[in-house]
């Protein structure tokens, strides 16, 4: 029943199915929850496949910041999300997250610290002079759009 579901939701989009997988395998021993957190936060209702991928790409950037965090905690791992993401998406050329620590002044601890649960949007190399990757460009395009990524 899940894989027919996921069939559903996917819409025909391969990035979909791609970060759903990743997402799930990336939880190690919560994949089976994360595969619960997508099933039961996707709506069958929704007939346009990019509604589908703003809920998958909201779904791993919100299970990104942990529930046990003080309200304080959120907004400070919220504001530094926005800030290296938005960098990153908006740069022409990718950087390595040393170079964006660099650029963005921060340590680069606290980048690789902010990028921990995001594999499944973007290709995080364990070589920090190697280049950061969104997975799909639809990923800089949900970001860039007021319309699409309101919640975050």
């Amino acid at each position: 029943m899940a894989i027919g579901q996921l069939v559903l939701y996917a819409c025909g989009l391969f990035i979909w199915a791609a970060t759903a997988c990743r997402f799930i395998r990336e939880g190690k021993q919560f994949a089976h929850k994360r595969l619960d957190i997508i099933l039961e936060g996707s709506s069958s209702a929704i007939t346009e496949p990019e509604k589908h991928l703003n809920e998958i790409y909201l779904t791993v950037l919100n299970n990104s910041i942990s529930p046990t965090y003080s309200d304080k905690e959120k907004e400070e791992v919220y504001d530094k999300l926005k800030y290296t993401l938005g960098s990153l998406v908006v740069l022409l050329s990718p950087l390595s997250t040393s170079s964006l620590s660099k650029l963005l002044h921060l340590p680069r601890k606290d980048v690789d610290a902010t990028f921990n649960d995001l594999y499944a949007i973007l290709d995080i190399p364990d070589d920090p002079t190697r280049q950061l990757r969104l997975h799909h460009p639809s990923f800089r395009d949900f970001l860039l759009n007021k319309d699409r990524c309101r919640e975050f």
